[in-house]
């Protein structure tokens, strides 16, 4: 059945429309109270949804949560990114409503254990066929197991061919002889609610009584009759922890049943971007790839893809990196990388996104015997991030004289012939410059009238690794009056380095208070393209913090003197620390409104008093007097603190003893 057929016996055509925010449950789960604050911990489940027929495809997540087994779907306010996956241990802060709990974002989530991608290897899979109470799966046990185990091509076959021997799907894990595939009955209606989880509980439940241990499997396959009230052909986690699920409802679908179990081992789609624009045309419409439409039929996996799960060694994947004009010969995709004398993949960065382009070459061989023409005897073009679950997007293909051009990436790419064993191609890149990244640090910073603060300039050159190394030129812009110099004229960089400056600005002694804004430009006469700059804020502040006027001072143990004090009132840059004076003498700094002076003397009274500085360096008047006695009373006042030994206030007595004046060490 070709897939126009299969489409429309699935009641729509292909419409290709990009992932959309899931607007209804696919978990089950019981009733909330509106607008409860919960906090859940459990395991994180993510569900990938494939309704081929509508060209649809939408992402779910449910947390299982520890010790109840309660399934709480999880709403967010933005799709979370990078995508999480299957068995990861998070902890979800959100508000229930009607049994779904509502996060903002991916911030709601702390993730206590990452989940990773399933490892390249024989991977364990039981097929449980479910006939629901009114209704069977149409497919027999034998044709199933055919198509997941022992067919001449099967899913197990595919992933072997596909991934060069490093994956399988074996089909007699638990040593009876027999294929893995199990029928189970379930109490359901297909003319019920679509409920993939709870039927796949209910299925489970029922397995030990058809001789399945559970246990023995990472990947549990589920294969429900056609008719279920469910818009999707297929389900699938994406990644796999302890184990992981995949949901089919099209049982005579050999591609559906591979497209699931690679959603369970971390792939996303494969998708078309034609007009190059980084956007996805049409989610399904890679038809190159098995995680492309459903109902095509066999074929491997594209380019990047190969790429992700490391089904190739190292030295078949090779990255053009220098500029210039190249020819290369690509040996095919599906070839067996042991036997073959070329690379399969050629990688090129794109410069404008910082993800990939992927050049491979496609023949109607094994698996791809029946790839689509528009794939097979030329070289395709797929754009994608170069890891990670995101989709890959098919760009163009080209036949024996046909380029493809990227003017903004500087890449010209012509195939110049192909033949049983090879393809010739000819790649042109050029240096095209990207602007750098530049940044002054601090942003912000406070300074007094005719001050000098700095700023730590640094420039990166963001070019792509086939250009050679660019000399930047910095130059500064300040305000009128004020003077700036940069410790540096210019700094030459390789494409990815980085580079230091400083850049030192002195205000004008006549400066007044209020925020200025300096400048550091970068710039190159070989390229416009380096043109750049960053902004900084310089705070002129020439007022000083208001004086603490309620300083107060107790004993707080044996010798031990408490001193608190309230924080000022400040306009300016704010009050950034305090100094503590002792009779009149510079005691410490602190930067908290409080201080404990732990070397003092019984039955000696002391007079601290403390100043506020901002951060600009302003120091205030300072406080009132707090006089403490060490072993008697506290009391606070402006009483005049004698240092000299000396008759100030010419009364004819000397001033340590007089009534009015404050005891200090340095009196004789």
């Amino acid at each position: 059945m070709n897939v126009r057929s299969w489409l429309r016996r699935r009641g729509g055509w292909i419409v290709c429309l990009a992932i959309a925010a899931v607007p209804d449950p696919i978990f089950s789960a019981g009733k909330g109270d509106l607008g409860t604050t919960v906090a859940v911990r459990g395991t994180l489940h993510v569900l990938q949804e494939d309704d081929f027929s509508r060209g649809l495809t939408r992402r779910a997540h449910a947390l299982v949560e520890d010790g109840t087994g309660r399934i709480f779907p999880l709403r967010f306010g933005r799709e979370p990114e990078p995508v999480l996956k299957t068995g990861s241990r998070v902890v979800a802060h959100g508000s229930l409503a009607k049994g779904s709990l509502l996060l903002r974002d991916r911030s709601d989530l702390d993730v206590l254990s990452a989940a990773e991608a399933p490892a390249a290897q024989a991977r364990r899979a039981v097929v449980l066929v479910v006939n629901f109470a009114d209704s069977a799966v149409s497919c027999s046990d034998a044709s199933i197991a055919g198509l997941m185990f022992t067919g001449t091509n099967s899913v197990d076959g595919l992933y072997q061919a596909s991934s060069h021997g490093l994956v399988a799907f074996p089909g007699d894990t638990d040593g009876n002889g027999a294929p893995d595939v199990f029928r189970v009955s379930i109490p359901s209606s297909v003319s019920g609610s679509c409920d993939p989880y709870g039927w796949a509980a209910a299925a489970e439940a029922a397995a030990p009584a058809a001789g399945v241990n559970l246990g023995l499997y990472q990947h549990r396959v589920f294969v429900l009759p056609s008719n279920v009230a469910c818009s999707w052909a297929g389900l699938g986690n994406v990644g796999c922890g302890t184990y992981c699920r995949a949901w089919v409802a099209t049982c005579n679908l050999q591609d559906v049943y591979a497209h699931e179990l690679g959603h369970n081992l971390d792939m996303a789609h494969a998708s078309t971007d034609t007009n190059n624009d980084g956007v996805v045309d049409c989610e399904y419409c890679d038809q190159s790839d098995i995680m492309g439409y459903g109902g095509v039929g066999w074929r491997t996996w594209n380019g990047p893809h190969d790429d992700q799960k490391a089904w190739l060694p190292a030295e078949k994947i090779v990255q053009v990196a220098t500029a210039g004009t190249s020819t290369y010969v690509l040996s095919p995709l599906q070839a067996d990388p042991a036997t073959t004398p070329y690379p399969h993949v050629l990688k090129v960065r794109r410069q404008d996104t910082g993800t990939w382009y992927y050049l491979t070459y496609r023949q109607r061989a094994g698996y791809d015997a029946s790839l689509g023409t528009s794939y097979a005897d030329r070289i395709n073009i797929h754009a994608y991030a170069g890891s990670g679950y995101s989709n890959t997007l098919f760009v163009s293909a080209l036949q024996d004289g046909q380029s493809f051009d990227d003017p903004v990436n500087g890449l010209s790419v012509r195939q110049l012939s192909h033949d049983a064993i090879s393809a010739t191609i000819q790649i042109t890149t050029a240096c095209a410059h990207v602007a750098p990244a530049v940044s002054l640090s601090p942003a912000s910073q406070s300074g007094r009238p005719g001050s000098e603060l700095s700023y730590a300039l640094a420039v990166t050159n963001h070019d792509p690794s086939m250009c050679g190394s660019s000399t930047f030129d910095l130059a500064s812009s300040i305000p009128s009056g004020w003077s700036g110099a940069l410790s540096v004229a210019a700094l030459t960089l390789a494409p990815g380095a980085q580079g230091q400056a400083t850049l030192r600005v002195r205000s004008s002694e006549l400066e007044t208070d209020g925020s200025r804004s300096v400048f550091a430009s970068v710039s190159d006469v070989a390229s416009a393209a380096h043109g750049a700059a960053a902004q900084a804020i310089y705070g002129v502040d020439g007022t000083a913090p208001a004086a603490i006027a309620d300083l107060a001072g107790s004993i707080k143990r044996k010798s031990q003197i408490q001193l608190l004090w309230s924080a000022p009132a400040d306009g300016g840059s704010g009050v950034a620390s305090y100094r503590v004076f002792r009779d009149g003498v510079y005691r410490a700094a602190t930067t908290t409104a409080s201080y404990v002076d732990a070397t003092s003397t019984s039955g000696v009274t002391y007079a601290y008093s403390v100043t506020a500085l901002d951060r600009a360096g302003n120091e205030s008047a300072p406080s009132n007097l707090a006089l403490i006695t060490v072993g008697g009373g506290t009391t606070s006042g402006t009483k005049e603190v004698c240092n000299d030994g000396l008759d100030n206030d010419a009364d004819g007595r000397i001033d340590c003893s007089d009534s009015d004046c404050v005891r200090s060490r340095s009196c004789r």
